[in-house]
């Protein structure tokens, strides 16, 4: 049996940024696709998800459950009578004001409400909204100036990657760099910003400069052989390959640098232990989401 079988054993020594984003959740913040991942699993049967789904919040801080993400949404499709080209960026909580959160106490009342960023395909802009938990309502709705964008998405990275592989302008810039295996392409998309210098026909687009490297084989370490020269434009609501630009052929880095332990045979020995010991325990409690510490 190889010693890579088992990919997943060790794909998480090999992160793209796109990887690391689908791997991370960020504090108070909850992206939408990942709440129906949950509720799917949930729904068969997965305990710790029903948990978490049906969980009821203590505090007016704590993260919007899966439950309270999915109401937010809701209840805005229905309020805005959103269709297919709303893309739901975002669903954080919508902090409550300082006063009500100091002169709170455990099992009285608090307000909940849910701050949504969302962008539409079709007419290419996006807006902010404010969603009411407690009364199922749309408390505020605001279109964004043109141009702004909100974050790349998840599954914008996974969409802008494949119709990257499969234009014919960067498949024939790969074949100018002897590149047959397009499988082996990573692609990192990053946002094309608002500078100022945009061509006139792209100003106020949904943009993406896509960068990429080339693994050696399917386990290499991703970002050690870049693919220097060419840069890949996409527009992001229309998924479509705008140009590459091709600076020219510059050759492969000729070797991987990789660090997993399989590519290391010889691994360096006579290491001291290193030991971080707190004999007495932590200074801080952790209950839920609440820190408390010494002051």
């Amino acid at each position: 049996m190889s010693e890579f079988s088992h990919q997943s054993q060790y794909e998480d020594l090999f992160f793209s940024r796109r990887r690391f984003l689908e791997a991370s959740t960020l504090a108070g913040l909850i992206a939408v696709p990942r709440i129906l991942e949950r509720q799917v699993a949930a729904a068969e049967g997965d305990p710790r998800e029903k948990t978490r789904a049906s969980a009821v919040p203590q505090h007016p801080l704590e993260p919007l459950t899966s439950d309270e993400v999915t109401l937010a949404v809701e209840t805005l499709k229905q309020g805005r009578k959103l269709g297919d080209s709303f893309r739901f960026v975002s669903v954080t909580l919508d902090e409550p004001p300082k006063r009500e959160v100091l002169e709170f106490q455990p099992g009285s009342s608090y307000s909940r409400q849910a701050f949504v960023i969302l962008t539409d395909t079709a007419k290419e802009v996006a807006f902010e909204a404010v969603v009411d938990l407690r009364a199922k309502q749309v408390r505020s709705w605001k279109q964004l100036p043109a141009g702004v964008q909100p974050p790349i998405m998840v599954d914008e990275f996974i969409e802008s990657e494949a119709a990257i592989k499969k234009s014919p302008a960067f498949l024939e810039a790969l074949k100018k760099r002897g590149i047959t295996d397009v499988d082996l392409v990573m692609v990192d998309p990053w946002s094309a910003g608002m500078y100022g210098t945009e061509l006139p026909e792209e100003t106020g687009k949904r943009l993406t400069r896509a960068l990429c490297w080339v693994r050696s084989e399917q386990h290499d370490n991703g970002y050690a052989r870049p693919l220097d020269g060419i840069v890949v434009v996409v527009d992001l609501n229309k998924m479509d390959v705008l140009r590459v630009e091709d600076y020219g052929v510059i050759p492969l880095p000729p070797e991987s640098a990789n660090w997993a332990q399989p590519y290391l045979p010889k691994p360096r020995q006579g290491l001291k232990p290193l030991e971080i010991v707190q004999s007495a325990g932590p200074s801080f409690e952790v209950d839920g989401n609440e820190v408390t510490w010494q002051k």
